[in-house]
């Protein structure tokens, strides 16, 4: 039973994560299983949900701590000793505020960039945050995405997977939004965090849009690496098709026109057309995107 009990924990400790996942409490617990749950199956494969004194054994790449400030104290939050990058989201509970300083300094994080202090929350919005955060975490596709935000004072604030804080003034929103300040926290956040969307407005903004808002130069560098990955991608598509000796005629449900358009790097291509080229070339999408991530990267800039 030991020794089973002993290869158990040694396979396990020789197994490298993404991302590991710790909840302090039974209910935090229960939210992170759901949420994790809901991810997909790649990035569901990833990611470990472990309890506190399992931590000194893992060797993943990332740890993610959710918490409520009744858990801190000098014993509750042990740091693992062999993780890389930890982050910790505390939601605010029914402590009095005079009990907030002693708890958050028993954490001993000294950056922002590795600390969340999140509004008290239902289930349901706790949930939500907790997704944004464990799908951006785990996600390596490069885009940004919106954790949280929040208003302070005349500035949204934004917050990313890696828990940077990006500050918009509200100036630079008005041509979105209107001049009506009090709008300005009236968002809502997309459930996976690729924008906010403010009703009163009918506004959708990305982190992306927002970034380009406080630094215009952004956009056109942005534009640029947007043409070159059309142009790297359409490359792929079309050394692929032409590998598998497949026309552009070939490809039902897609113009010939279009895929002329898509392979000289003139159009992105849509997940329509993606489904369209892979069925052409009688594989999976997975398996298609795979193909093409493999030619476009060896592709030079």
């Amino acid at each position: 039973m030991k020794a089973n009990g002993r290869s158990a924990a040694a396979t396990r400790s020789q197994t490298v994560e993404n991302l590991v996942v710790v909840a302090t409490n039974a209910d935090d617990q229960a939210i992170c299983i759901e949420q994790l749950q809901r991810l997909p199956t790649r990035l569901r494969s990833t990611i470990a949900l472990r309890s506190l004194h399992e931590l000194a054994d893992s060797s993943s790449r990332s740890t993610l701590i959710v918490s409520r400030l009744a858990d801190v104290s000098k014993n509750a939050v042990r740091r693992p000793a062999k993780t890389s990058a930890i982050k910790q989201v505390v939601f605010i509970d029914d402590l009095p505020i005079e009990a907030v300083t002693e708890r958050l300094m028993a954490l001993q994080i000294r950056s922002s960039q590795r600390l969340h202090i999140a509004s008290k929350r239902d289930r349901t919005s706790a949930g939500e945050l907790i997704y944004r955060l464990v799908s951006g975490m785990a996600n390596d596709d490069g885009g940004q995405t919106i954790v949280d935000a929040w208003v302070e004072g005349d500035d949204l604030v934004l917050l990313s997977p890696s828990f940077h804080r990006m500050v918009v003034p509200s100036e630079k929103l008005s041509r979105f939004l209107g001049n009506n300040a009090s709008q300005l926290a009236s968002f809502e956040i997309d459930e996976d965090g690729r924008f906010l969307y403010w009703p009163h407005a009918d506004a959708h903004l990305g982190w992306k849009q927002l970034q380009h808002q406080i630094d215009p130069s952004t956009a056109i560098e942005d534009a640029k690496k947007s043409d070159r990955f059309n142009e790297r991608y359409g490359g792929a598509i079309r050394a692929l098709r032409e590998s598998s000796g497949l026309k552009q005629s070939d490809v039902v449900g897609l113009a010939s026109r279009q895929l002329r358009r898509i392979e000289h790097g003139e159009q992105t291509v849509s997940k329509k057309a993606l489904e369209a080229l892979s069925a052409a070339h009688q594989i999976p999408v997975d398996e298609y995107l795979q193909k093409l991530a493999t030619l476009a990267s060896n592709t030079k800039e």
